[in-house]
């Protein structure tokens, strides 16, 4: 797990800001320093949108003694004697030494990666080489579907029978689709467009399921919104808002009462691109069967961003609720999330 977001870090040469940024969220910084990194906050918006979620990312692997219980460290005794070990009580809010919090370092790693891979790939820069987009071509058989992430923090969900294939091309985010996927687009200030026989989608962050076969194609926008282009016309779609072509000509577009009908097929998963709190919770109850209680307006409007896949639900709402900075529990099929002042379960 660490070895792999070391990959994910070292796609780019580090920037001169780099160090700065690292010295200053740990708080070791010379006044020189901090000087530098406030002029460089100040230099562009951007700039400041990263250093908060750099911050944010800092705070969450902070809070990760909070939700893993780390074993304690074994006696001598029980080292020279493995075999006479008996069952071991764990306390869940358990002090740690420096050589527990090493262990928790590795945990801080993993979860920074679940939720934090799509902000390294936007913020630390692409590949200097190949597709931005990495991934060249997938195809899945009739029994089987796939799931994955490509370079941008695009996650998709390739239903069976289905063939995803990345158009060349370093600066622009393009692929070609036949059959059905479910798409998470991360947000890049560049759209991201689909190709099928029928038409074209182009998307700027948003998430959709899209069925492509021959000179027919539906999309159902699940969040965010899409232009639907065929040979003769574009046409706008939003959330909740259905678009078809049949036999290359596009229809009008309708309101979709359920969309979570149209996205059932996907399964034990769920993908978040900068998703509302309280529209992740409405996903997790469809897929979970559990009642999601957000106990605060504004925790319901945070954001998240992270993607499972045959995850638990305990594990669901875990990363969740690290990710916007809440406490959460779960007791008779109810999750109730709400802010960390006011103490909570998980």
């Amino acid at each position: 797990m660490i070895s792999r977001l070391a990959r994910i870090t070292s796609m780019t040469p580090a920037r001169a800001i780099d160090p700065l940024l690292a010295r200053s969220l740990k708080g070791e910084a010379l006044p020189e320093e901090e000087a530098m990194v406030r002029e460089w906050r100040r230099t562009a918006p951007e700039n400041e949108i990263e250093y908060r979620q750099l911050a944010r990312l800092v705070e969450w692997a902070a809070r990760v003694p909070e939700l893993i219980e780390v074993p304690p460290r074994p006696s001598a005794a029980e080292l020279i004697a493995p075999g006479r070990l008996g069952p071991r009580v764990i306390p869940l809010r358990r002090r740690f030494s420096k050589v527990g919090m090493a262990w928790v370092t590795a945990a801080a790693a993993a979860i920074v990666l679940v939720v934090g891979t799509s902000f390294y790939s936007q913020v630390r820069g692409r590949p200097s080489a190949g597709s931005v987009l990495g991934i060249r071509e997938i195809a899945t058989a009739k029994t089987e579907a796939a799931t994955f992430e490509l370079e941008d923090g695009t996650v998709i969900r390739l239903a069976s029978s289905s063939r995803l294939q990345v158009l060349a091309g370093r600066s622009r985010r393009e692929v070609a689709l036949e059959g059905r996927a479910f798409f998470a687009v991360a947000h890049d200030g560049t759209p991201f467009v689909i190709r099928t026989a029928a038409g074209e989608v182009a998307v700027l962050g948003t998430r959709l399921d899209l069925e492509a076969r021959g000179r027919d194609l539906r999309v159902v926008v699940v969040e965010g919104h899409v232009a639907l282009s065929t040979a003769r016309q574009r046409t706008q779609l939003r959330a909740g808002e259905m678009g078809r072509v049949l036999n290359g000509a596009a229809v009008p577009v309708v309101k979709v009462p359920d969309v979570d009908s149209f996205v059932e097929w996907t399964g034990n998963f769920l993908a978040f691109q900068s998703t509302p709190l309280h529209d992740a919770a409405r996903e997790i109850e469809r897929v979970y069967g559990a009642r999601v209680d957000i106990q605060d307006d504004d925790l319901a409007h945070r954001v998240i961003t992270a993607w499972f896949r045959d995850k638990s639900l305990a594990e669901v709402v875990d990363v969740v609720c690290l990710a916007v900075a809440a406490r959460c529990s779960i007791e008779s099929g109810v999750v109730r999330i709400l802010p960390e002042a006011h103490g909570g379960g998980r």
